[in-house]
């Protein structure tokens, strides 16, 4: 609250600005000066045929592009900002379409989330243990087991912080870091679009959901058989294709697909685990604010068990995504408008490598690398950002490194494993070869440039 305590009128001007440290506020020099942080996230980056949707309870309906009201996105109450892109065959009707429109998931063929660009710091209580801050979701300390708040900034694409990412919670002065997933080859993002289910493929009916083969086309969506037996060549291959000219998706050449990096999927979890995410979602307390575990024996997409990671047997898809809270739990923010089958489901192969060797994955030579994550025994303990050692063993995850036996690294964990599973899982075992599994499946993400 400002008070002005004389006759005078005073004009107080304020100034919104993504990525600055502070809003700029001017007062007559009779007045005070003051300051205070807006905490803005970057619009998302629509390609042309790429659709805006919000939930209205039932279905999925077009969203107002715009955002009055925050009838797209909101942030600050966990509805991350959703997208879709529709068959070829009502692609033109929906395009044309006015806000509220239903759009039919039998229509549907890919859905996004968008990651705004952000910095960010992890607390420590004791200047040794960096388990995040207590703030205002957790009742006690936080503790290897239940982690605390990631403090998150959103920033424009002229900040790029390289701070060390860690800060003492008494002192208050956080270290920010810009993730390394928001920087493409030479280009800073604004955000990224990441797939909100594990990929399915145009046929999720025949074995293991599509198997190890280019033939068929990449898909995501909730209820499918997630596509699994697929080698880490093949997955990136199938990822790149979805923007060939004339590809069915109508991805235009301004669209990167490619499949998720180490990096990439860290960044939706540490957004996850601070106020935006899950763990600022207040109808969840204690240890259900880790994100549920997906138990499905079948690798259905989005399906929840209802609660945290557990050693329970009794597989299958008991809460749908749609569910609230049981289902909407196994998301990234708790709610609808999170990332699904980020804990269980299928392992996830990511494109995090250790010194370029290709394994059992069926390269010939490593791709481009602005497509994957370069590990080495020199580099991985340190590496800020990606998910690794800063957030290692979190909710009791695995956290296992790639080597030169194991040179793939996977994520999430897998239906059947009990307490390791979780979004901060980082394994290496036999999956972790490059080599086809029935266990393993993969994401996507599209770079809008």
């Amino acid at each position: 609250m400002v008070e002005n305590n004389t006759s005078n009128k005073v004009t107080i001007t304020l100034g919104v600005n993504v990525g600055l440290d502070y809003n700029d506020l001017s007062l007559p020099s009779n007045g005070h000066l003051f300051s205070e942080y807006e905490n803005v996230p970057n619009a998302p980056e629509l390609d042309d045929n790429m659709i805006a949707v919000r939930y209205d309870g039932s279905n999925w309906v077009k969203a107002e592009l715009n955002n009055t009201n925050n009838d797209w996105y909101n942030y600050d109450k966990g509805e991350w900002a959703n997208a879709v892109t529709v068959s070829s065959s009502s692609r033109s009707s929906y395009l044309s379409a006015s806000a509220g429109t239903v759009i039919s998931m039998d229509d549907i063929e890919t859905m996004w989330v968008w990651i705004p660009r952000y910095s960010y710091s992890i607390g420590s209580v004791d200047g040794t243990n960096y388990y995040g801050k207590k703030g205002c979701y957790l009742e006690s300390n936080p503790t290897l087991s239940l982690p605390g708040e990631i403090d998150i900034r959103f920033v424009s694409t002229n900040i790029k912080d390289r701070g060390t990412a860690k800060y003492v919670t008494t002192s208050g002065a956080e270290s920010w870091y810009t993730p390394d997933a928001f920087t493409f080859g030479d280009t800073e993002l604004s955000g990224v679009w990441v797939g909100k289910f594990e990929t399915s493929s145009s046929n999720p009916s025949t074995t293991d959901g599509g198997g190890n083969t280019t033939e068929l086309d990449p898909m995501i969506k909730p209820n499918v058989t997630s596509w699994r037996m697929i080698n880490v060549s093949n997955a990136f291959n199938v990822s790149l294709k979805m923007n060939d000219d004339g590809n069915r998706y109508g991805f235009t050449n301004n669209v990167d697909t490619h499949m998720m990096k180490n990096s990439e999927w860290a960044v939706v979890t540490y957004l996850s685990q601070s106020k935006y995410g899950k763990l600022g979602n207040t109808n969840f307390t204690g240890s259900n604010k880790e994100v549920y575990q997906n138990k499905s024996d079948q690798y259905i997409t989005g399906c929840s068990y209802g609660s945290p990671s557990n050693e329970n047997t009794d597989y299958g898809c008991q809460y749908q995504y749609n569910i609230d809270i049981n289902g909407t739990g196994a998301s990234t923010t708790g709610t609808i408008y999170g990332v699904y089958d980020m804990s269980g489901n299928a392992h996830e192969y990511v494109m995090a490598n250790y010194n370029d060797l290709v394994g059992n994955s069926e390269f010939v030579s490593m791709p481009d690398s602005i497509y994957y994550d370069k590990y080495t025994s020199d580099n991985v303990s340190n590496i800020l950002s990606h998910g690794l050692v800063e957030i290692s063993g979190w909710y009791g995850d695995s956290s296992t490194l790639v080597s030169r036996q194991y040179p793939w690294q996977v994520r999430g964990g897998v239906y059947s494993d009990d307490t390791k599973v979780g979004i901060f899982n980082y394994e290496i075992s036999n999956p972790s070869i490059g080599s086809p599994n029935s266990n393993n499946s993969f994401r996507l993400v599209a770079i809008i440039s």
